[in-house]
């Protein structure tokens, strides 16, 4: 294994373990403070229908940060390591599709928008090191077999 494919393995798992944190506070979290700030009101002010939907809400998207940070942490310690390049796209769809609603959904709300968007960037930055990590090996094997440059 390449110390560029390496590199980029640490980047995934850290987005990995960022969404898994992430997921975690959704579903530990009472109402944050973020959501009391936009609603206008503390919790105890509000209907306790509307801090039940807000709370449920959260739960599901934690559940779901928590589904693809462990579908991620799967992905990059099987298929992603063996250069299988199937897994890189089901990476990147998993993190940016999930992470750019979350992320519109936050910057909605006032909440902290960017975090989700620094995730984004670190995979497509881990992804694009492994890409090049592959080809520079497959250059190489290729010029050991004799095979003509492209």
């Amino acid at each position: 294994m390449t110390r560029r494919l390496l590199f980029s393995m640490v980047l995934l798992y850290v987005v990995a373990g960022t969404q898994l944190l992430g997921g975690l506070y959704d579903i530990l979290t009472p109402m944050p403070p973020f959501h009391e700030t936009f609603l206008g009101a503390s919790q105890e002010q509000l209907d306790p229908r509307v801090v039940n939907l807000d709370l449920a809400q959260m739960d599901a998207i934690g559940g779901l940060l928590i589904a693809s940070g462990l579908t991620v942490i799967v992905l990059v310690s099987g298929p992603f390591r063996r250069g299988d390049r199937s897994a890189s796209l089901a990476i990147l769809l998993l993190v940016v599709v999930g992470q750019a609603g979350n992320s519109f959904g936050m910057y909605k709300v006032g909440s902290p928008y960017w975090v989700p968007l620094v995730e984004i960037g670190l995979t497509l930055l881990a992804l694009r090191i492994a890409s090049l990590s592959r080809r520079r090996r497959a250059r190489r094997s290729a010029l050991h077999l004799g095979l003509p440059r492209r």
